[in-house]
Formats: structure tokens, sequence, C-alpha cells
């Protein structure tokens, strides 16, 4: 904020301290962030790998449906081929009309197994031939997945030391501040969060925007005591451009 004239030290350091905070959430918003990206990356491996299961699946449940539908057509050749050896046996042609709609039954049931069986061995080639593609969604989602993981290590550590050299000087200004402002600033800022000190804004605090007593306001022009909301405790400093 720009202040409306001279600001005495100790609303200075707030000032100071204020522009620390704020660079400071600005860390932990960007560390908070971190996992949020690696979850992302990780649901995307995941993902990957239920698709490539699933696809295993359903190609081992269509090979086992394909080879009881063999096992059936066996049983119905050896149950055609027991009609037949029967025919020699045969001794009227009522007998022999019977035994051949035998033969003819076991064959149509056999044909469509057949049918059946080249029908499940094509659908079983075409979802084979998906396997390439789903296994290499799944490299790339771990190669992406590792990458990611690097690129937030090496960011992490960068924010953590931005915001520790951050915090280092944040407690260098606040033990330059008296004890009861210290332990103001701090609670304030814990129901506020860097918004402890604010600016006056048309006559009013930049916190809460309540409008502030004439007196407050040419204190707070002033520069030279500190001014404190009455209505949301907030350290008002200085005026915004707006209000210039």
């Amino acid at each position: 904020p720009r202040r409306g004239g001279s600001v005495s030290p100790e609303l200075e350091r707030l000032l100071a301290l204020r522009g620390l905070d704020i660079r400071i959430d600005r860390f932990e918003e960007k560390l908070s962030a971190l996992p949020r990206r690696l979850r992302a990356t990780q649901q995307r491996l995941a993902t990957a790998k239920e698709n490539l299961e699933k696809q295993k699946k359903l190609i081992k449940d269509l090979a086992l449906e394909r080879s009881e539908g063999e096992h059936q057509v066996e049983a119905l050749s050896a149950e055609e081929l027991k009609f037949e050896s029967r025919t020699p046996e045969v001794k009227t042609n009522e007998e022999l009309r019977a035994l051949r709609k035998e033969i003819e039954d076991v064959q149509g049931r056999r044909s469509i197994l057949e049918t059946k069986v080249l029908e499940g061995m094509e659908r079983e080639d075409a979802e084979r031939a998906k396997l390439p593609s789903l296994e290499q969604e799944v490299s790339d989602a771990e190669a992406a997945d590792k990458a990611e993981r690097e690129a937030i290590t090496t960011e992490q550590t960068e924010l953590e030391r931005g915001r520790d050299d951050v915090a280092r000087d944040r407690t260098a200004v606040m033990e330059e501040l008296r004890p009861e402002l210290r332990a103001r600033y701090e609670r304030v800022r814990k129901a506020h969060s860097a918004e402890a000190v604010v600016s006056l804004e048309k006559n009013a605090c930049g916190g809460c925007h309540t409008a502030q007593p004439p007196q407050r306001v040419q204190e707070v022009r002033g520069g030279e005591r500190l001014v404190i909301c009455e209505f949301c405790g907030r350290l008002i400093i200085g005026e915004s451009e707006a209000a210039l």
C-alpha cells in the first residue's frame, strides 16, 4: 500500500512482516498443490493398469469360453460317430430314419457350436490385438509418473528452501517488534491469515470494509501510530492506491 506521509519504523516493520507472510503463504500454496499434481499422474497410471488388467481378463475369459466350446464340439463329434457306428445294426427303415434324425440333430448342434467357436476365436484375436496399445499406455503413464515425481521433488526442495529463507527474515523482523505488538500481530494473523495488516480503503478497513471514525482515518494518514480496526482487529496502515 501507499502511505499518505512518513511512517514510523515500527509500522514499517509491520508492513515488512506483512509482505514476508504473504510470500510465505504463496510458498505454502505452491507446496500444497504438489500432491494434487502427483495424484493426477498416479490416477492416470492406475487407470492405465486397470484397463490393461481388464483386457487381459476379458481375453482369458474368451479363451476359456472357446476351450469349452471346442470340448463340446469334440463331444458332439464323438456322439455322431457313435450313432454312425450303429447304422449296420439297424433292421428296419423306421429305425434307420430315427437314427438319421439323431445324427442330423447332433450335426446341427455341432455346426452351431463350431460357428460360435469361430466367432469367439475372431473376437479373441481382435481383443488380443489391443494389448500392445494398452501396454504402451501403461509404459507411458509410468514414465510420466516418474518424470513428475522427479520434477516435484526438485520443485519441493526449491520451494522449501525459498520459504525457509523468507521465514528466517520474518523471524528477524518479529524480534524487532515489541512483545505485545508481536503477540497481537500473530493473534490477528491466525484469525485473518496474511491480512493481519491492511490498508485504509475509502476511509474503511481494507479487511472487513467497515468505515472508520474520522479520527482514526487521520491517525492512519499521519502514519505515526498503530491503528486497530475495532470491528475485526486488523492493523490498519496507510492508504491503498484507489483511496488516493
